[in-house]
């Protein structure tokens, strides 16, 4: 046997290109964060408020750890005096609440984990119910809306909830126009507040809890007739070097000091550099990409064209995996809203023969068509499809009821409302 050798040349990034790269890729919380940690390795090193807020109103709460649902709710419970007897009974309930909000477990099967009767339990359950307001802790989704009936709902709604759940959910109203001598359009009205309450009680909560806390990496704004992008690099903690310390340090320490101290000035000054570098990237892609949609400017989403991201690497002449870190689960302040970064690229609509239409730009224009439609007389999936290939767009039947369905847009049987003509 012959063994043979030979070298293989593998690229071999530096400390400093890699720290520039692992900066790019993370969003505005996220880089405060790492700033923080840096302050707290480099004796060097602190952070100042930065200009744009004022030096009492700095804070990085909204940075902390996540806190679960549960752990709200456990809050929640213990302020609200509950006796204490009873309280762990209601935390209980609160620890096999499942993702959505629901329960579960049956009061029996709870009875005998707590070792204590069945009354007891099912009224911990009730006590919890009755604080939250808002579904959670329900046993099926009947009782979740029933949870949320109040002094101001409609009061035909409870009743039709409690008996004719599943008629009245499913718009199998005839036998309830008989059975009530009510109209459809008087139905409507009960239906239409039910469309107002939570389906998924913790999901929904978290999602706006989530969205109230996120700060956008990018703000698009309009000054004096011109739009500007802004890299949301102000909103950052300045972060300073102390300068004299660190020469004094160089002037009296000993080698060992010296050498500490050097250590952590080169760490600093790579850092510096770093960020220089994630602005100026971030600006040159984002701009890059906002020339290639001026329609989105002015009109939204559904005015995108195809855009991909080797086409932008391409004319800002850097890798597709840096644009790729570059937009990664950033978001950016529009006048249409909050959106993610990775919105504004999209591939042609394999099903459309118009090369200028995206998957987003349809979704946009399927919005636009239901908004505007007669509610008494809402569109069928095909007549989607007909009045889309009308504009040119040619897209499948199939095809606008999966882009329906990830709008959240129901189906033609659940968006049609009756009136007393």
């Amino acid at each position: 046997m012959r063994l043979t050798q030979s070298q293989v040349q593998k690229p071999v990034l530096s400390q400093q290109i890699q720290q520039m790269m692992r900066l790019l890729q993370y969003t505005q919380v996220e880089l405060e964060g790492i700033l923080q940690e840096e302050v707290l390795h480099n004796p060097f090193l602190s952070l100042d408020s930065p200009p744009s807020r004022q030096s009492n109103s700095l804070s990085y709460d909204y940075i902390a750890a996540p806190v679960s649902f549960r752990d709200r709710l456990k809050q929640d419970v213990f302020e609200a005096g509950i006796d204490e007897d009873l309280r762990p009974i209601v935390n209980w309930w609160i620890d096999n609440l499942d993702e959505k909000g629901f329960i579960e477990t049956s009061v029996e099967e709870a009875a005998l984990v707590l070792r204590c009767s069945v009354e007891v339990a099912e009224h911990g359950l009730i006590v919890f119910q009755k604080l939250m307001q808002s579904g959670v802790g329900a046993r099926s989704l009947q009782e979740c809306f029933l949870l949320q009936c109040n002094e101001t709902t409609d009061p035909l709604l409870p009743t039709l909830l409690q008996n004719h759940f599943e008629l009245f959910l499913q718009k199998k109203w005839s036998q309830l126009v008989s059975l009530y001598n009510i109209s459809y359009a008087r139905l409507q009205e009960a239906f239409h507040q039910l469309t107002c309450f939570q389906w998924r009680p913790v999901t929904d909560q978290e999602k706006l809890a989530q969205l109230q806390r996120m700060t956008p990496d990018f703000e698009l704004r309009k000054e004096e007739g011109v739009w500007n992008l802004f890299v949301a690099i102000e909103d950052l903690p300045v972060l300073s070097f102390d300068q004299t310390m660190y020469e004094w340090v160089l002037t009296n320490g000993s080698p060992e000091v010296y050498k500490y101290a050097h250590k952590h000035h080169t760490a600093y000054q790579q850092l510096m550099r770093s960020l220089q570098y994630r602005q100026e990237t971030l600006q040159r892609i984002m701009r890059t990409v906002l020339q290639k949609q001026p329609r989105f400017i002015e009109e939204g989403i559904s005015a995108l064209v195809p855009l991909t991201q080797a086409e932008i690497a391409h004319e800002v002449e850097v890798h597709e995996s840096t644009v790729s870190r570059a937009i990664q689960g950033k978001t950016m302040q529009t006048p249409f809203g909050l959106i993610t970064c990775q919105m504004l690229f999209s591939a042609n609509s394999v099903t459309s023969k118009d090369s200028n239409v995206t998957n987003q730009s349809i979704k946009g224009f399927l919005k636009k068509l239901v908004a505007a439609e007669n509610k008494t007389e809402p569109y069928s999936d095909q007549t989607l499809m007909t009045m889309l290939q009308e504009q040119g767009i040619e897209v499948s039947r199939r095809t606008i009821a999966k882009y329906r369905s990830q709008l959240g847009i129901p189906s033609t049987k659940y968006r049609k409302e009756y009136t007393n003509g």
